[in-house]
């Protein structure tokens, strides 16, 4: 093979998957567009003598890389529906070699009038592809539109080039139809229709900017950009505990927490205003105790009522969080403490004596008397800046090392994370399971979608709950829920067996058995919060 040859140096690249199936069917859809040429437009073709099928090859071609991310790929050309599979110009887009769209334009124009052809098999055996269905998935294809082509195209894009080319300048504008037809498999119909109005505003951009670099950002709508980017508004950012303030204000005997002792037992129920209330006095102890902001207060205790009080204290008082895990050896939750630098622990009556005189008890009877006391008038200090939590890693692999994140971080993440669930929450009714270890900052995010949401959290003993989780989910009435992906599996039958409306899986690969089960169904959103991390 020569030096020209399309296939020199060539990496195979295949489409992305825009069906937005797990295991789509082969089948063709078809999408058809009008594009109207101006006589300005009309007048920059011929001065640069370019026909329609060279700009609309250019702006298919240029799409396409865009969706691929990639400055480079291997396109087929047919004259015919007969020629699909045997008699191909291979056109190789790259846009490295073009300066200019007119440049890219003649490229590809040369390429589709080449005097030599391939057929498909021929370019998957040059290319080495034994497991690759189609070696050649965008074929451009000189007809008018076929609406039900001769020819299986299994995991092919087809896109049809007009015949229609410039002849005198018209002071009318020419009218095209555009059209492409798919494998499903490929795109969906939404996919493909998005595709096709996306090439036709290029085209439009190409006649008016044949000068430019090809490689310059296409000026989509924002309907037609793959990514929706809602606008930064950075003053909408205030620190968590103000959503448990909004809640106590509008809503104040709605439940904040429902906490189960054991499950044999009713659970204590903390409203949104008796939280509010009783962490303000906390807070207003704190400062009267010499706690400034971003000055380090541990909680190592169970989830109980004095657990959530003290973290919503915490995140109101300015001072930074730490949390230590009960169930920690004593060696590492005082190492905690002293690497910390933590100037109180909040702790149990059991754990105190392990954290010397900086062990604060919230129910010994001495504090208790003295946080009746404090005023329970709101009271915010917390920055949207300074320091929300310190969380410590596992040490599996050396000494725990410690993780600071502000409150600004907190308010983004938690407005992020509640944006899917937001719209089928009914704060009133709904509730969100707290299951993940204090050891993780998942807790954190369970406690502050809470709040964002305005549902209750219910929280029990982590034993009792995942002894029949299933069950336990349906008579606690549990609708928003996150775990791991082999426990969705190992403990939950199927998303028409529950009441949950959201479930959050990560910290492990997703499955696709999981999948088939649990997404793209109508009643359940299923979010994946688990990929690469830095």
């Amino acid at each position: 093979m020569g030096a020209a040859d399309p296939l020199s140096g060539y990496r195979f690249q295949a489409l992305p998957d825009l069906s937005g199936l797990r295991d789509p069917p082969h089948s063709t859809i078809s999408a058809t567009r009008s594009l109207y040429i101006g006589p300005d437009e009309q007048i920059q073709a011929r001065h640069f003598e370019l026909g329609l099928p060279a700009l609309i090859r250019a702006a298919f071609a240029r799409v396409l890389l865009g969706y691929i991310d990639s400055p480079e790929f291997l396109f087929a050309e047919a004259s015919s529906v007969t020629d699909l599979e045997t008699q191909l110009n291979l056109v190789r887009c790259n846009l490295s070699d073009c300066k200019t769209w007119a440049d890219l334009a003649r490229q590809l124009e040369r390429q589709a009038h080449s005097d030599v052809t391939y057929s498909v098999s021929s370019v998957r055996a040059a290319l080495d592809l034994p497991g690759v269905t189609n070696s050649l998935p965008a074929r451009f294809i000189h007809e008018a539109f076929i609406s039900t082509p001769n020819t299986e195209l299994q995991e092919v894009l087809l896109l049809g080039l007009p015949q229609a080319e410039l002849g005198a300048v018209s002071a009318d504008n020419v009218a095209l139809e555009l059209w492409a037809i798919c494998d499903v498999a490929i795109m969906s119909q939404p996919a493909l229709d998005i595709y096709l109005e996306q090439v036709c505003i290029t085209v439009t951009y190409i006649l008016e900017n044949l000068s430019a670099s090809p490689a310059s950002i296409i000026p989509f709508p924002q309907n037609l950009k793959s990514a929706y980017e809602e606008g930064y508004d950075g003053s909408r950012a205030h620190v968590a505990a103000q959503w448990l303030i909004q809640n106590a204000s509008q809503r104040p005997n709605a439940v904040a927490h429902e906490i189960y002792r054991t499950l044999e037992e009713p659970p204590i129920i903390l409203t949104f205003a008796e939280l509010n209330s009783r962490s303000n006095q906390l807070v207003h102890w704190l400062l009267r105790h010499g706690v400034e902001l971003e000055d380090k207060i541990a909680v190592c205790r169970p989830r109980d009522e004095h657990f959530y009080i003290a973290n919503a204290a915490l995140f109101k008082s300015g001072a930074c969080y730490v949390s230590i895990d009960p169930e920690l050896p004593l060696e590492r939750r005082q190492f905690i403490v002293r690497d910390s630098g933590a100037k109180f622990v909040i702790t149990t009556t059991q754990l105190a004596p392990d954290f010397g005189p900086g062990a604060l008890v919230l129910e010994d009877e001495n504090v208790r008397n003295e946080l009746s006391g404090e005023s329970d008038e709101d009271a915010c200090h917390a920055q949207l800046d300074s320091l929300a939590y310190l969380l410590y890693t596992s040490g599996t692999t050396g000494t725990p090392k410690g993780c600071l994140l502000n409150h600004r971080g907190v308010y983004w993440a938690i407005e992020a994370m509640c944006r899917y669930p937001r719209p089928v929450t009914q704060p009133d009714t709904d509730k969100r399971l707290a299951l993940a270890s204090v050891a993780f900052d998942v807790h954190i995010s369970e406690i502050c979608q809470a709040w964002c949401l305005g549902i209750r959290l219910v929280s029990a003993p982590r034993y009792e709950i995942l002894a029949d989780l299933q069950q336990n989910l349906i008579d606690l009435g549990i609708t928003h829920a996150g775990m791991v992906p082999s426990m969705i599996e190992a403990t939950l039958t199927g998303p028409n067996d529950l009441p949950l409306k959201y479930l959050v899986s990560g910290g492990e690969k997703i499955s696709d058995s999981l999948l088939r089960k649990w997404a793209n169904h109508p009643s359940l959103i299923l979010a994946n919060f688990y990929g690469q991390v830095a």
